[in-house]
């Protein structure tokens, strides 16, 4: 159990694979390209660390028609939920500059993957109207 929690722990030590998994949280299953815009980082550089946290058993992929989206391991132990919970809050509350960005690019705009219809891979993201 020990080396469990210490790979788990040693997964999530990484600000951008942190930041992954808490817009997971928030979003639930996300395309690469959705979560790339969301933390403003170059694609492949979030599919390297979705492959490391898919690796440690934190996060899954599927398919969605034509889009391959990550997600949350269903099959975490609650108390990794619980972790996972407690960092996203504890971010949020003393305004982490970085993650505030995040939440704030979760809140104004649709991603591609969201959008009804044909595959939108190669779209902008566009602002919701108010």
């Amino acid at each position: 159990m020990l080396e469990y929690a210490c790979s788990l722990f040693q997964a999530l030590s990484d600000p951008i694979r942190l930041r992954c998994i808490i817009m997971m949280r928030l979003n639930g299953a996300m395309a690469v390209n959705d979560l790339a815009f969301l933390l403003q980082v170059p694609q492949p550089k979030v599919s390297k660390h979705l492959a490391i946290l898919k690796n440690a058993g934190l996060a899954c992929r599927q398919r969605d028609a034509s889009w391959v989206k990550y997600s949350i391991a269903p099959e975490l132990p609650a108390w990794v939920h619980a972790v996972i919970e407690q960092a996203m809050n504890g971010l949020a509350e003393v305004n982490d500059p970085v993650v505030g960005k995040d939440f704030e690019r979760h809140m104004l705009y649709r991603l591609p993957s969201q959008k009804d219809g044909e595959n939108h891979k190669n779209d902008k993201q566009e602002k919701i109207s108010s």
